[in-house]
């Protein structure tokens, strides 16, 4: 499936079935801000090959299916910078999120000197498999009723790669001696964004 479907709140519940039939799902968020206190949820991606690619328009209600696949430990959910993405979604809407994995956490794992924006989505994506994403709309409103064209387009972009630049980046991984530890730190970012949300100081530190 190529083209992008919208849907309104929520996920309904065959396409809940349709994604959780799926190894691997792609997930980001667009927000208001970059404060998981304060600023709101806009939209949220899915992809997957299986069940294609999906943009919902977050209402002001807990979107349920689409919490059940984030809480579903038989489904992989992939961010990129998923510190950010969890924060809010836990915040927001008081929910568990299992068997996540983050393309950034694996790109500073494999090249911990680089520069900043070499860890961004845009950056990997064109160095790890030649593609190239528009950012143009990231500042626009996400919360509008009204999504353009050029909004759906970029909010795809953001998760139709996600999978096999996850894919890339953990063979680099685990041809380095890496992709445990990797694993181990993603089993930790549902945690690690719970800690952050209670605003506990570094519970590691002495």
């Amino acid at each position: 499936m190529t083209q992008t479907r919208l849907a309104t709140k929520d996920i309904d519940f065959p396409l809940l079935e349709f994604y959780a039939a799926s190894s691997h799902v792609a997930c980001d968020i667009e927000t208001t801000g970059l404060d998981w206190d304060s600023d709101r949820i806009g939209t949220c991606q899915l992809h997957s090959p299986e069940a294609g690619t999906t943009v919902i328009q977050i209402g002001q209600n807990r979107p349920d299916n689409l919490c059940k696949l984030l809480e579903n430990e038989n489904v992989v959910k992939i961010f990129h910078h998923a510190p950010f993405d969890l924060r809010f979604m836990i915040n927001k809407w008081s929910l568990t999120p299992t068997s996540i994995e983050c393309t950034k956490v694996a790109s500073k794992m494999l090249k911990p000197d680089a520069r900043q924006d070499r860890h961004s989505l845009q950056y990997l994506l064109r160095d790890e498999l030649g593609v190239n994403i528009d950012k143009t709309e990231r500042m626009s409103d996400w919360t509008t009723s009204n999504l353009t064209e050029a909004q759906v387009a970029y909010a795809s972009s953001d998760v139709l790669h996600l999978i096999p630049l996850a894919r890339t980046l953990k063979t680099k991984l685990n041809n380095a001696g890496l992709l445990e530890i990797y694993k181990k730190c993603c089993s930790f970012l549902p945690l690690h964004a719970e800690i952050k949300i209670r605003r506990w100081p570094d519970l590691f530190s002495y």
